[in-house]
């Protein structure tokens, strides 16, 4: 979350124009309700939540990446196989990757659980 982003919160909910020191006790200080800290600290929140959230995302999406990258070699290999007539060699290479496939879409499942709610 950036120092812009809590300074246009304050700017919605309390009327602020900076959270910046101003050295002037009517810029520096004021009155505000407790239903407007509330909605600034909520808005606050929620966006460093839904940075968190779209960080955790994009994790998953790079391990289902990773491992669909590791998968290619393996079925390309069993591929390879096939071609030279090695048909145990080939399933033998492949049958594990129908793990990793299943980890995948485990993978690209949760990361859809974690997108921002609108």
């Amino acid at each position: 979350m950036t120092q812009q982003q809590l300074t246009t919160i304050a700017q919605r909910h309390t009327g602020f124009d900076t959270l910046e020191t101003q050295n002037s006790d009517h810029l520096d200080f004021g009155d505000i309700a407790v239903w407007q800290l509330e909605a600034a600290l909520k808005d606050a929140y929620d966006l460093g939540r839904q940075k968190a959230e779209t960080n955790s995302m994009a994790g998953l999406y790079e391990q289902a990446a990773d491992l669909m990258a590791a998968m290619a070699g393996e079925i390309e290999a069993a591929a390879d196989a096939a071609r030279n007539g090695e048909a145990n060699l080939a399933i033998g290479t492949a049958v594990p990757c129908e793990e990793g496939i299943q980890r995948v879409l485990k993978l690209i499942q949760a990361a859809a659980l974690l997108r921002p709610k609108v």
